[in-house]
């Protein structure tokens, strides 16, 4: 049994961020999320000189602040610089339910080329009720776009409320995993209930609470396949 493990990377320059795509790749990821919205003033054909060799294996996600994220630009430029990534035909571009939700045109541009949408939604705060999640995946499915789900972890059941997503929705192409240092497991075991990947970072550089490094990852995994 294979399990992919995406490493989630950040930097706020080019230089930067072509030394941790690298050491991603080095420490056994499978797939690298580089968070476009940490980098400073880029141009996009300088960011795809680095990234060309990986883009088969990468997922491309620039979230705005109320998500979470570092862009501090307007949603008008960010929706533009989505469209840009996109056309550089990544393996995933990450959106959020709220953008799609907000803006039903968006998906006009995006069906040129085979890069896969993942259809995000964070609650920072908490879990919400098994039906209340339920509702945030129906409204998330889209086509053959994936759909990822991500909640803080409160309490131990908060993993529970997560999990059993995977046993409502076989169907679906669907992450779901709890944030937070109470929601650690369900990050490790997301995959052996369905997920397609878990996330994880580069040592002491987490883009997310709770996340663990790839090589604590790679080392759980290895216990399983024993």
């Amino acid at each position: 049994m294979e399990f992919e493990i995406c490493t989630s990377i950040y930097s706020t320059t080019l230089k930067e961020l072509d030394i941790r795509l690298k050491q991603a790749f080095n420490s056994g990821s499978n797939i690298v999320e580089i968070r476009i919205d940490y980098l400073n003033s880029f141009e996009i054909v300088k960011l795809k000189n680095i990234i060309s060799s990986y883009l088969d294996k990468c997922i491309l996600t620039c979230r705005p602040i109320n998500e979470g994220g570092k862009y501090t630009k307007s949603e008008k430029d960010r929706i533009d610089l989505l469209y840009s990534l996109y056309d550089l035909q990544p393996k995933f571009l990450d959106i959020e339910l709220s953008l799609i939700t907000k803006n039903s045109k968006f998906f006009d541009r995006l069906s040129t080329n085979n890069t896969t949408l993942i259809i995000s939604s964070h609650n920072f705060e908490e879990t919400p009720s098994i039906t209340e999640l339920e509702k945030i995946v129906n409204s998330s499915i889209h086509n053959d776009c994936y759909v990822k789900i991500i909640t803080k972890a409160n309490c131990f059941k908060d993993n529970y409320n997560i999990l059993a997503l995977y046993d409502k929705f076989k169907q679906t192409k669907l992450i779901a995993f709890c944030m937070g240092q109470k929601g650690i497991i369900s990050r490790v075991i997301c995959t052996l209930l369905g997920s397609p990947l878990t996330y994880a970072s580069l040592p002491d550089l987490p883009t997310a609470e709770g996340q663990i490094s790839v090589s604590e990852m790679k080392n759980f995994y290895g216990l399983l396949k024993q």
